[in-house]
């Protein structure tokens, strides 16, 4: 048992110092946008989130969390879901921030695509991508290609302050994760936090959902439940 949990363990970079600005992040799997509208704005309303991403996600649900009042602040987001079929995350930021190109469209995941954007954050820009990689127990080909496009993505930026944050359908155990994102940090910290499922057993298990950075610190790291989701939400505040 010992030796089997090795590859779960994170250690977080070292050596980062100065701070110039911070982010509150959440993110959470909303499951086809069944989850509970009332229950996932009373968690938006208690993060406060500066930056929200929003997995499995659709238009009418957007609408029930702005009537809510959940949305309030978080004035710039990106593209509609579903865009042609292509997307179903959407990320909302309270900093303004621009959608950008980049090597995670769904010809790169062979999936749907991940929005990747540009916010900024103090007087830096920090790159943000919103992540949901195919199920590996559907189609593990899949799985590695979308996990293989983040790393490629995350190697095309080796200086530039990031978050990527979501569904990333892989535990600490995966090699193929741990080889994408080797050297980012994890929110969770040493300790993995259990995230799915949430409806099938008493609790989690597993933890599928990340928030993971580079050039950044996390603290406060929390994992909530929502209703109708068989994922919990996590949220933490990075420190670029």
């Amino acid at each position: 048992m010992i030796i089997g949990l090795i590859p779960q363990v994170h250690f977080a970079p070292t050596g980062q110092s100065e701070t110039t600005g911070e982010l509150r992040v959440l993110s959470f799997n909303a499951y086809r946008a069944e989850a509970s509208s009332n229950e996932l704005a009373a968690l938006i309303k208690e993060e406060q989130p500066d930056l929200l991403i929003l997995v499995e996600t659709n238009e009418r649900l957007h609408q029930d969390l702005t009537s809510l009042g959940a949305l309030d602040g978080l004035d710039f987001r990106t593209a509609p879901a579903p865009a042609g079929g292509v997307r179903d995350t959407v990320i909302f930021s309270k900093n303004p921030m621009a959608e950008i190109d980049s090597g995670l469209s769904e010809r790169d995941t062979g999936w749907f695509a991940m929005p990747t954007v540009e916010v900024e954050v103090g007087q830096q820009r920090v790159l943000v991508a919103g992540v949901h990689v195919y199920p590996p127990l559907k189609d593990a080909k899949l799985w590695r290609r979308g996990l293989s496009a983040i790393d490629t993505w995350v190697q095309a930026h080796p200086e530039s302050p990031m978050i990527l944050a979501g569904d990333f359908n892989s535990t600490r155990g995966h090699r193929l994760y741990t080889d994408a994102v080797a050297g980012l940090a994890e929110a969770s910290g040493l300790r993995p936090q259990a995230t799915w499922p949430q409806t099938m057993l008493p609790f989690p298990v597993i933890e599928i959902d990340h928030i993971i950075g580079q050039a950044v610190t996390f603290s406060q790291p929390g994992a909530t439940p929502v209703s109708g989701s068989d994922h919990l939400a996590v949220h933490a505040t990075a420190r670029f």
